[in-house]
């Protein structure tokens, strides 16, 4: 018979009887209703035929979409039941208006098969409410077995690993990058060797052979490309990662995933760490462009055990990502007016334009404040805004300002003129009175 859409979904959730004026027997109602429970897979596009156990179901969606067009549901159930005088064979089991070729190429066409594992797709993007509380579920595990953790760091580099596939962890030495990156891996669910990879990156590096010629340290990343990998590049800037990145660069951002043009490489997402000291080698404008860079804080000296961050014995790990969208724009009057002061200010004095957020740079900050509302984090106590403001603010667009005093001065007073009420961004406020003292030096670097 023919029943609508809605109907149709009705019976999956609330089983049978249907209430409807058409006539139905019971022999009738059993089979339908035995037979509607298995179906629960996915309609796909087109007119698609579904063999189930005791026969077929054959589902036709014509422009569902638009015109809500009524399913027809035909159900050929096990030998000697009939469906409106139309008996399925004695002699075979075959489901009727299937042959044994049409039946084997459903079976084994791309559309018939379920996705990958989670865990073995970055792209696999997690509904918001699945993640949210799955995230949440992790939080509340932490706290109680691990409460020194400052969970809101993991929240933040997740959020930054969904939007960009390399994260910068930067902070002094010792404040737990490193082991940061390890816990998230285990939430992520990865394993040691296979799906993640610890790689300490030497100052002698200037190519990419120790990464991926033969014995290579990421050879499995050509290997493995039914994995999704995620990497950490400990010491990220012992070495300029232009000279051992820039092919990984170019395939991460081109999403070409080609190393070379007859090597593929897997699905991937790199941690660096790097430290912010007066030794320490800075990064250049173009690759902390192409990064999302997070600061760490230093461990806080009243924490009960500073020298180890404890990963719980048991949780489920995260099945992947939640979805990015720019459809909405979701800023921040405070991320505003900090841009806003920046551009009159180069405007108005004739300032280098590379002072300005690149385009790439705002997509980022869009995305994961859209992120964040649409997951509800402020809700579920997992990550304040006003925190991931603060470290949006510091970490994306202040830490351009560098170079010579003179020419920053008027940025600088642009912008502690329009933060000096904003008692809520800490970590803003740190980042220009640092850049102020280091006016008798006459530069500004962001890595002293």
């Amino acid at each position: 018979g023919w029943i609508s859409a809605e109907e149709l979904e009705r019976i999956v959730k609330d089983g049978y009887p249907l209430h409807t004026n058409e006539p139905s027997d019971e022999k009738s109602n059993t089979v339908l209703a035995t037979d509607l429970n298995h179906v629960a897979a996915p309609i796909h596009d087109s007119e698609t035929e579904v063999v189930q156990e005791y026969g077929e179901v054959s589902l036709q969606e014509n422009d569902l979409e638009k015109n809500r067009n009524p399913i027809r549901v035909s159900i050929a159930s096990a030998p000697d039941d009939h469906r409106n005088g139309v008996a399925t064979s004695e002699k075979s089991n075959e489901p009727r208006g299937l042959s044994k070729a049409k039946l084997k190429a459903i079976q084994s066409s791309p559309q018939s098969k379920p996705k990958t594992d989670a865990c073995d797709a970055w792209d696999w993007e997690v509904p918001d409410i699945e993640f949210a509380q799955a995230l949440t579920s992790i939080r509340d595990i932490f706290q109680t077995e691990s409460p020194d953790l400052c969970f809101e760091d993991i929240v933040v580099a997740i959020l930054a690993l969904t939007v960009r596939p390399i994260v910068l962890l930067a902070g002094p030495p010792g404040c737990g990058k490193s082991s940061l990156v390890r816990i998230i891996a285990h939430i992520l669910g990865k394993e040691a060797g296979v799906s993640f990879h610890d790689v300490a990156v030497q100052a002698h590096w200037d190519n990419d052979s120790p990464l991926f010629e033969k014995d290579g340290q990421l050879t499995a990343l050509l290997k493995n490309l039914d994995k999704a990998h995620l990497v950490l590049l400990d010491e990220f800037n012992l070495t300029r990662p232009e000279y051992y990145l820039s092919r990984l660069f170019h395939a991460l951002e081109s999403n070409s995933r080609k190393l070379s043009p007859d090597q593929n490489i897997a699905s991937c997402r790199i941690f660096g760490t790097l430290n912010i000291d007066e030794s320490s080698r800075p990064p250049s404008p173009k690759v902390i462009d192409r990064c999302f860079l997070i600061e760490l804080s230093q461990v806080n000296f009243d924490t009960v055990s500073p020298t180890k961050l404890n990963v719980p014995g048991k949780f489920n790990a995260l099945k992947g990502l939640p979805k990015v969208s720019l459809t909405s724009h979701i800023s921040d009057e405070r991320i505003d007016g900090v841009v806003k002061s920046l551009h009159q200010a180069v405007q108005d004095h004739g300032l280098r334009h590379d002072l300005l957020p690149s385009r790439r740079v705002l997509n980022d900050i869009w995305a994961i404040l859209n992120l964040h509302h649409r997951l509800d984090l402020q809700g579920r106590n997992l990550l304040d805004r006003s925190e991931l403001v603060d470290r949006l603010i510091a970490s994306r667009i202040l830490i351009k300002l560098s170079g010579a005093f003179d020419q920053l001065s008027p940025a600088l007073d642009a912008l502690e003129q329009f933060t000096k009420d904003l008692e809520d961004l800490p970590r803003t406020q740190h980042r220009l009175k640092l850049a102020r003292q280091q006016a008798r030096l006459g530069f500004v670097s962001p890595w002293q």
